[in-house]
């Protein structure tokens, strides 16, 4: 009678904390210890990165043991859509780059769209094939007008991250004021005549989705979904590709294991997306400048990401995060907080950032855009254009530091 009245009490208990939807939970990660069980865990991040303090889940239907896995304070904080099915949610739409996310072939095509309308200025060429055979391509915007002396470059990566739908809308807008920018010799850019003869020496190079495979598999499986399509032992899918460069490869902030949101791969550079950027440095000459754009928390971090050691030009490289956030504050008021990655956020190994910066000693940033939390990488459709603003702004007071550099 003992035995069936504690199963019967154990049952109570369980249905009392059974859980029907999708869930938001807070967690409160204590010490580097807890943050490195969280990132080699499978349970599915709403942050964009797991920090020491307070660090946002998705915990699934019938998911919850493995948020008392976890053995951390926890707060649930709301009730999640239901992450399939989402390009029913975007159907039928006329599309505007200012208001509405695109699905990738929609990007490419506009895109394509302001390249063939634009032919002095703009090329096109593909920098890699994705794993499931998807190609990655990446376009170059250049003033046609006179400039004797070495070519400086700014590469612009979208989309590593699959959920992160605000950075390629983003990177659209950002590419067709470019576009529009050289078109009159970089004026919208400064009124300096000095820097914009500087900026004519410079060719603005554009990757709009980095990730093409699991973009594509958030609009029609997963909007929660954030690595590749790898498909890996165990049943598990995907490595997160900005956890998959060389630099600090394999440490802090990354993980081994093949289901974890930040798992690393098997080797830097394991991934064809991950290649394709590698690719696309070797071919360009002088990269001066990297962003690569991310949502979310309102983050202007320069490297490095991997160790709370500051690097050498770390004073440039504050003051260039610090104009950054000041004009883009001055658009809409949004104060982004600049700062190292590993101390302003947290640790994290194989960044895309600290690589371009250890290579080819480029003002290398992550802008991790809109907002702050609330919506989080679920962003509504009424910000982009906002956001777009905010973008722009800090991408050109990045152009114009760099040509002073």
């Amino acid at each position: 009678m003992r035995s069936i009245s504690a199963l019967c009490l154990f049952a109570l208990v369980s249905s009392s904390f059974a859980q029907a939807d999708w869930t938001r939970y807070r967690l409160t990660v204590r010490d580097a210890i807890e943050a490195q069980r969280l990132s080699d865990s499978d349970v599915t991040l709403f942050s964009d990165d797991v920090v020491i303090g307070s660090t946002d889940v998705v915990i699934g239907p019938g998911e919850q043991f493995k948020l008392w896995a976890l053995g951390m304070p926890y707060q649930r904080i709301a009730t999640l859509p239901d992450p399939a099915g989402w390009d029913q949610r975007y159907s039928n739409k006329t599309l505007n780059y200012r208001g509405n996310y695109y699905r990738y072939d929609d990007i490419i095509a506009q895109y394509e769209e302001w390249r063939i309308q634009n032919p002095t200025h703009v090329k096109r060429f593909q920098i890699g094939t994705s794993i499931l055979g998807r190609p990655i391509w990446a376009y170059s915007v250049r003033s046609n007008a006179l400039f004797s002396g070495a070519r400086r470059s700014f590469v612009v990566n979208c989309g590593i991250h699959a959920r992160e739908w605000i950075s390629p809308a983003v990177g659209m807008y950002v590419f067709k004021k470019t576009i529009d920018s050289a078109a009159i010799g970089f004026a919208d850019m400064t009124t300096d005549f000095s820097k914009r003869a500087m900026l004519r020496g410079s060719t603005f190079y554009f990757v709009p989705v980095n990730n093409p495979d699991g973009y594509e598999y958030c609009w029609t499986n997963n909007r929660m979904w954030r690595k590749n399509r790898r498909d890996n032992p165990g049943s598990s899918y995907g490595v997160d590709l900005n956890r998959n460069f060389a630099k600090g490869w394999g440490g802090a902030g990354s993980s081994g294991n093949y289901s974890s949101e930040t798992y690393r791969g098997t080797a830097p550079f394991s991934e064809p997306e991950s290649q394709a950027l590698v690719f696309l440095e070797n071919r360009v000459p002088r990269i001066d400048a990297f962003i690569d754009f991310h949502s979310y928390g309102e983050k202007i971090l320069w490297p490095w990401t991997y160790t709370e050691t500051p690097p050498a030009g770390s004073a440039w490289l504050n003051a260039s995060s610090i104009a950054m956030r000041d004009a883009g504050a001055a658009t809409h008021g949004h104060q982004y907080t600049a700062g190292q990655g590993s101390t302003t956020l947290y640790i994290a190994s194989g960044t895309t950032k600290d690589y371009f910066y250890d290579r080819s000693n480029a003002a290398a940033y992550t802008i991790e855009l809109r907002d702050t939390g609330q919506n989080g990488f679920l962003l509504p459709e009424a910000q982009i254009s906002d956001t777009q603003d905010e973008a722009w702004a800090m991408f050109v007071a990045l152009a114009v530091r760099m040509t002073n550099r």
